[in-house]
């Protein structure tokens, strides 16, 4: 093999190996919500039933807990699509020479509908955690 080919055989080893990367990063975050809604569904559950799980202090704060983790870690996911977003527009602009795309200006509702749900929850799931104490 040539030194170009060798050349162009570990770029595309690098391409697959930053979209496994991306990948692996992305299912982690969508997993966080998911885990902690699970969990503190488990706890409310568990605890309907007095001989299976008591409602005491330790369980209260054990489901505040889960909780809490459930906007913290929705907001984490956002700010990393909206991270990502930035760097893959970057990306393009550099590759088009500075040539933005209709497809890349998005509308400023859309932009801001999932930060504007993610608010709406935080503010449901903090009531529901004054009432649980």
């Amino acid at each position: 093999m040539i030194e170009e080919e060798i050349q162009q055989m570990n770029l595309e080893r690098l391409r697959v190996y930053h979209e496994l990367l991306n990948m692996a990063v992305w299912e982690r975050y969508k997993l966080l919500p998911q885990i902690s809604a699970l969990a503190a569904t488990l706890l409310v559950v568990a605890t309907f039933n007095e001989r299976i799980l008591s409602l005491t202090n330790y369980v209260r704060f054990l489901l505040v807990a889960f909780l809490v983790l459930i906007p913290v870690s929705i907001i984490g996911y956002l700010v990393a699509l909206h991270q990502a977003e930035k760097h893959a527009k970057k990306n393009i602009e550099n590759i088009s020479d500075c040539q933005s795309t209709k497809k890349m200006e998005r509308g400023l509702f859309t932009a801001y509908l999932p930060w504007i749900i993610a608010g709406i929850f935080t503010i449901l799931i903090t009531q529901v955690i004054f009432l649980i104490f």
